[in-house]
């Protein structure tokens, strides 16, 4: 079977789709965006630090993963600091000791440097660290204990058809299609996934689900925030690769359970 090694990049990636970077900065630097833009996040860069704040307080349920230029940091840390939206702060700057002494008085403050690439990657450790601590995914919405019994198991028997519907359809290569032009459309603006993309709607059959759903791109990502945000619209869209996959886990589970393994006991 083949599958991909989850690498650091691929947890920073996984997040993404999640997350959204904001870039405050007096006049926009075309050479920063394009090293931030490198590694596929949503980004908006704005030059008016009140639109900034604007466009932020009226998000839902994205993270905030903010770069901000030194000559704007001062006047907009206190909200960015206490906005529950926003995960961590990097601050761009010539010179950051003169930025030491109240920088440290910010939880939020990840990173003060002159050197993008440097802040780039603390975001790399933040985003590792904030999918590791991300909830378990479930297709299943939050219930509470007070919810009638009947209401569980409702919810149960919907998840069950929609798995059985999935696994019963005749899926063809329009379902495909489908799913490669929603794709297009939600990344029209990014051509680092959009070429990858273009690679899975040529090359789809060409390796194994598995092989696509671990590899870093947008497949995992686009999945499995659709069963986190009980997206059924696209959870559908996905259901000819959630079938295929379902197939090769299945085929995969019975040849290992046919072979005889050799256990040892330890002694301490």
């Amino acid at each position: 079977m083949e599958l991909n090694v989850i690498t650091t990049s691929k947890i920073r990636r996984r997040y993404a789709d999640d997350s959204i970077i904001v870039y405050l900065d007096i006049l926009i630097d075309e050479v920063n965006l394009a090293q931030i833009s490198h590694f596929g996040f949503s980004i908006k860069s704005f030059t008016d630090q009140h639109e900034c704040i604007d466009f932020i307080t009226h998000l839902q349920d994205q993270k905030v993963f903010c770069f901000i230029v030194d000559q704007l940091v001062e006047n907009n840390i206190l909200f960015l600091n206490q906005c529950p939206l926003v995960a961590s702060i990097y601050v761009i700057c010539t010179d950051e000791q003169s930025h030491e002494h109240w920088t440290k008085d910010y939880r939020k403050i990840r990173g003060v440097s002159g050197d993008l690439l440097l802040l780039t990657e603390a975001l790399k450790r933040d985003l590792q660290l904030a999918y590791r601590n991300a909830t378990p995914i479930t297709i299943l919405a939050p219930v509470t204990s007070s919810e009638p019994i009947n209401t569980l198991n409702v919810m149960f028997m919907y998840c069950e058809l929609l798995k059985e519907t999935f696994l019963e359809m005749n899926y063809g290569e329009q379902a495909k299609c489908a799913l490669v032009d929603y794709c297009k459309c939600k990344y029209a603006n990014n051509e680092v996934t959009l070429r990858v993309i273009d690679e899975f709607d040529r090359d789809y059959a060409k390796y194994s689900p598995t092989w696509w759903y671990t590899r870093d791109s947008f497949v995992y990502r686009m999945l499995n925030k659709a069963l986190r945000d009980h997206d059924l619209e696209l959870i559908n869209k996905f259901g000819f690769f959630i079938k295929d996959l379902h197939h090769q886990l299945k085929n995969l589970h019975r040849t290992l359970s046919s072979g005889n393994f050799t256990v040892y006991r330890g002694q301490r």
